[in-house]
């Protein structure tokens, strides 16, 4: 290895060149060559800027890396991240039966990839070219162009390429599914055709243009190629399974499997199961694309809520009447007797005495009395008293799922668990949170879908399940300018929090027509250049962040936009 100021920037075995808040530049091209070498690290070579560490590592020159049955642990710009914008345009790569054995995201992640033999890890490049008959297992990230005539192992894994990016023509790629095998000189076997396949195997496109422009590029052996498309951002070639899967599929619910043609599928069956009816899910075979619409069970359990109160009279007992919950139901049922009230006795029921009526009672005129002398009274002796009987006083109580619930929606991720406005109303009347309900929150911190319980107080019965988002942070753009010849370079600010970015950009302000966007996938990221913008044009951008948690994309608010000039 030779460089005309004797400096190298070539880290070996993990341990890179830095010079802390100088950098490292050097004039010249470097040359690295290696054979049979194991366990090495090479990064930071050529052109790029370490954020946090405030350096600049350049090569003015051309980095050339050779490597021949080589193991190493990652060959990259950037030695945690390998995304569009970190990608040089100076360096080459030339990998021929080499392994990547402990690795980063794409590892051989550079401008201009040459294959030969047999390459096991990934890679990640501007241009990417297939010779003799290359074969690659392991994600391939095209940001620019893939050439030439080879085979794509797919474990697990895909070929993504970037906005804008295609094959060159003439370009024919074999998709060979593979699995394990306990063959330590050949780790990797492909199924046979009589198999099927057990991992999902795509070919994605960020490009805005119908993926089966594309399928000429590639052929395979099950070859069927499904156009399928995901929430908003992508397209995406599935290698479908040939071989029938005979009862043997491999499940997964399609309404929360992120690929809108699926979802739009079962959003035609799926429905949530009531009182009196079964539900429906759509599940979705991953090999095959097969469809399945399930029952899900009844609500068989009953939920039962006062909805009437009577009180005990003297002529009626007193009970309760609770009702099943469920709107489709009418079951009910009296309980909780009480007895009735004691009938009351009034001065009404007994004759005054008056001073004439007694006469002077002397020993003869005093008879002994005996048990039988005195008459038994009974109720019937009594003359009924009027107005003394009630009529039943009934209370009745309001299901909670009566009321009118007004809530935020959407509040924005802050770290701390959020408990946005609730308005509660019956009829025009202002319900009291403490007095005529109480509300309890889950998942009420995190970036994703939060959940109220809103229980009735007092006169209002039941329970009810409210529930708001809570997204991302507001992306903040802190610099975007042009330094080169159609191209702008856009920075925010990293927010650790989501899991990416989404940078749009316009010749119209209002981002009504001609938008675009570009998706960085790592929140490390922060900053890209955006390429073939239009010169001496003025281009407006915004970014937003989002957050990707149980199978759903949350996104933020957009941020304030910004506008370039184009050189």
């Amino acid at each position: 290895m030779t460089d005309s100021s004797s400096k190298n920037i070539i880290g070996l075995n993990g341990q890179p060149y830095r010079t802390a808040g100088e950098g490292s530049c050097v004039n010249g091209d470097i040359e690295l060559n290696l054979t049979g070498c194991s366990g090495l690290g090479v990064y930071g070579y050529t052109d790029f800027t370490d954020d946090d560490y405030g350096e600049v590592n350049q090569v003015t020159g051309k980095s050339t890396i050779r490597m021949k049955n080589c193991n190493f642990r990652t060959l990259s710009d950037k030695s945690y991240n390998c995304g569009e914008e970190d990608i040089s345009t100076t360096s080459v790569a030339y990998l021929e039966d080499t392994t990547i054995v402990d690795s980063y995201d794409d590892p051989a992640c550079v401008n201009e990839v040459h294959v030969k033999g047999h390459l096991i890890g990934g890679i990640a490049a501007n241009d990417i070219r297939l010779e003799e008959n290359a074969k690659v297992t392991g994600n391939i990230a095209v940001y620019k162009v893939i050439s030439g005539q080879g085979e794509f192992w797919s474990y697990e894994s895909s070929i993504g390429f970037a906005a804008d990016a295609k094959p060159a023509a003439g370009t024919k790629i074999k998709i060979v599914p593979v699995k394990k095998s306990t063959n330590a000189a050949a780790p990797y076997v492909p199924y046979n055709k009589t198999e099927q396949l057990k991992n999902r195997i795509g070919i994605w496109f960020l490009s805005k243009e119908n993926p089966d422009l594309y399928r000429n590029y590639f052929t395979c052996d099950y070859n069927k190629l499904e156009s399928i498309s995901s929430n908003g951002y992508r397209t995406e070639l599935r290698v479908k399974n040939a071989v029938a899967c005979n009862g043997s599929h491999n499940w997964a619910k399609a309404a929360d499997c992120g690929w809108s043609d699926i979802e739009m599928y079962a959003s035609m069956y799926d429905k949530e199961a009531n009182h009196s009816e079964y539900g429906k899910e759509t599940y979705y075979c991953t090999a095959c694309l097969a469809y399945e619409v399930r029952n899900t069970p009844k609500k068989v359990e009953h939920d039962y809520v006062v909805t009437e109160v009577v009180e005990p009279t003297t002529e009626h007992v007193g009970y309760t009447v609770y009702y099943c919950r469920y709107t489709d139901c009418n079951e009910h049922y009296k309980g909780n007797f009480t007895d009735p009230l004691p009938k009351p006795s009034t001065d009404t029921d007994k004759k005054p005495t008056t001073d004439t009526d007694q006469k002077p009672s002397t020993d003869t005129d005093q008879k002994q009395s005996t048990d039988t002398d005195q008459k038994p009274s009974t109720d019937t002796d009594k003359k009924p008293v009027t107005n003394t009987t009630k009529k039943p006083v009934k209370k009745t109580y309001i299901a909670v799922s009566k009321l009118k619930v007004t809530l935020t929606s959407k509040v924005t991720y802050n770290g701390k668990a959020q408990k946005p406005s609730v308005v509660v109303k019956y009829g025009s009347k202002k319900l009291k949170n403490g007095t005529d309900y109480k509300l309890s929150y889950k998942n009420n911190k995190n970036i994703g879908t939060a959940t109220i319980t809103l229980t009735g107080k007092g006169s209002y019965q039941g329970t009810r399940k409210l529930t708001f988002g809570i997204l991302p942070k507001k992306a903040v753009l802190t610099d975007v300018r042009s330094k080169k010849a159609k191209t702008a370079q856009v920075k925010w600010r990293k927010d650790t929090s989501a899991s990416g970015y989404v940078i749009y950009y316009s010749t119209d302000p209002k981002f009504k027509k001609g938008v675009k966007k570009l998706t960085i996938s790592k929140n490390k990221t922060t900053s890209t250049t955006v390429k073939n913008l239009k010169a001496k044009k003025t281009y407006y951008v915004r970014a937003a962040s989002y957050k990707k948690t149980g199978g759903k994309t949350y996104n933020g608010s957009y941020s304030a936009t910004k506008k370039v000039r184009i050189k």
